[in-house]
């Protein structure tokens, strides 16, 4: 079996990426720099399904940590966020997107590579202080799901059946809001009166924006 660690580094800073490139390959470890490219759009095209990888993404630049879901739809593959920014809230909110770790550019080489044969093997590059603020984050996210879900609950029927009918349109009048749902104009407002009330947002778009993003949209 191939002992080697297969790098792919992402970042879109020709500078700082030949200074990574040439840093890592004067290591004397198993890494192997399989490819340095500039968006994470290009990975895919360098990976093998048979072999594992550990993808080094730059924040930097113009990446950001919204991209890292993309890269890990290998399950081969683990990222590893670095960057120069102090900022503990970045560092856990990438691992949250499905980071193994972050890893800051203070840092020496020797470190560097360490954290990618950890990320490799399965561990995370975290230290204790951030595992437990993470694990807080996860905890209040479920918090507030568990209370939205506790919201779209109260709905009744007639009150979902009227936000299905509104997101076929954003832009649909209340009239033929109404006309879709065979009711008056008068029942539909009751019923968004109703629905603002229990969910806690404000007019039509609010209630669009809270039906994507809790996948109240079929």
């Amino acid at each position: 079996m191939d002992a080697r660690v297969n790098l792919i580094l992402v970042c879109d800073l020709p500078i700082v990426a030949w200074g990574l490139r040439e840093a890592i390959n004067a290591q004397l470890c198993q890494l192997a720099l399989v490819a340095c490219v500039a968006h994470p759009s290009e990975v895919a095209q360098w990976i093998e399904a048979d072999k594992r990888y550990v993808v080094l993404l730059d924040l930097d630049g113009g990446n950001g940590i919204e991209q890292i879901p993309t890269l890990l739809s290998g399950s081969n593959v683990r990222v590893l966020t670095l960057s120069t920014t102090e900022d503990l809230e970045q560092q856990d909110r990438a691992v949250l997107a499905g980071a193994c770790g972050a890893i800051s550019k203070r840092e020496s080489v020797e470190v560097l590579c360490k954290a990618i044969l950890k990320v490799h093997d399965g561990e995370y590059w975290v230290d204790r202080a951030a595992t437990e603020r993470i694990l807080m984050a996860v905890a209040r996210e479920k918090g507030r799901d568990h209370a939205e879900q506790e919201k779209i609950a109260r709905l009744t029927r007639k009150e979902k059946q009227t936000i299905a009918a509104i997101t076929l349109g954003s832009d649909a009048s209340t009239m033929e809001i109404a006309d879709r749902l065979n009711i008056s104009e008068h029942t539909l407002r009751n019923h968004l009166t109703s629905i603002y009330a229990k969910l806690g947002v404000r007019n039509r778009m609010g209630l669009y924006a809270y039906a994507q993003k809790h996948a109240l949209i079929d």
